[in-house]
């Protein structure tokens, strides 16, 4: 059985590679066609398409009322997107970031940030005697954060397709959209129920458990999506997937699977979300003033993650 669940995880990784491509080069056609910013298709297709998977795993673990590590695997994962990745690409050459963009859809993942870091750390902001969970009518709040930013850029979508009225969208393109989200979305999924079956041998799991195998199948799409934006240069592709998972995961994930089972946060969580806040704070202030990511900000950002995972490891 070993063999299959590996064989399986290889499998899904091969599916993961294929759907990102697909997502990336849609989402260049969808732009040309539409003339909507790319950054704002790619939050829909490519963000959305990166992080269904988890969001459907998510819903398989809270159903079996075994959801407590999804903070855990949401926090590291929006932080890894967002400081390494993120920081990576700027280091390959500078990303130019629209203001707007910063002022209104990155601000609104620090607010939700800081909501989901309120909802979780009630021990900090209520007393020692308070219980650090998300309740039911915690996810609810969440979700309810998810659903406002779908309208929210299910409208800018909309009217930059009815602003013009020469935009014909192709049925083949929007089917190749469906085939790489679904594509993508089967790889993650295959690989993420695989590894809960995988037997970790005792040397390695001093060092590498399930659960940061996990946090590193769910970036898997963001960098292959990255990589296939840099090749295609489409840098607004990796900004606006990024948001696009990061709000997918932090509200829709969490928030369903709290609504399904309520989750227990631990201390480590809340540090690991305050050090998300910071880190995003830390990226919005590198790229509102200069409205571009250059490669001394990809350092520090590399730099703090890195600094931090050790740190976390060596606790």
């Amino acid at each position: 059985m070993m063999k299959i669940y590996l064989l399986t995880i290889i499998i899904g990784f091969i599916l993961e590679m294929l759907g990102a491509d697909i997502l990336v080069k849609q989402n260049i056609c969808f732009a040309k066609i539409t003339k909507i910013p790319k950054v704002y298709i790619a939050m829909i297709l490519c963000g959305m398409g990166s992080g269904l998977s988890y969001l459907i795993y998510t819903i398989i673990r809270s159903l079996q009322k075994n959801n407590q590590m999804i903070p855990f695997h949401t926090s590291i994962t929006v932080l890894s997107g967002i400081l390494l990745i993120l920081g990576i690409c700027a280091m390959t050459g500078k990303i130019k970031i629209y203001r707007g963009v910063m002022q209104q859809d990155f601000s609104y993942l620090i607010f939700v940030e800081i909501i989901l870091l309120y909802l979780s750390a009630d021990y900090l902001f209520h007393g020692k005697h308070s219980m650090r969970i998300l309740s039911g009518i915690d996810g609810v709040i969440l979700f309810a954060f998810f659903v406002v930013y779908l309208y929210i850029i299910g409208k800018k979508t909309y009217r930059g397709i009815m602003n013009d009225e020469n935009v014909k969208i192709d049925l083949t393109a929007i089917l190749f959209c469906g085939l790489g989200i679904v594509i993508t979305t089967a790889g993650g999924i295959m690989m993420l129920l695989s590894v809960d079956k995988i037997v970790i041998p005792s040397l390695l799991k001093k060092y590498v458990g399930k659960e940061f195998i996990k946090i590193l199948i769910m970036i898997i799409p963001n960098i292959f999506i990255s990589i296939w934006s840099i090749k295609n240069r489409e840098p607004d592709l990796i900004l606006g997937n990024l948001l696009g998972y990061s709000m997918t995961c932090l509200t829709g994930a969490v928030g369903v699977a709290a609504m399904i089972n309520p989750i227990v946060i631990s201390v480590s969580e809340i540090y690991n979300m305050i050090i998300l806040c910071c880190g995003s704070i830390m990226v919005w202030l590198f790229a509102y003033k200069d409205q571009q990511l250059n490669r001394f900000h990809g350092c520090v950002m590399g730099t703090v993650f890195v600094v931090y995972m050790v740190s976390m490891v060596m606790r």
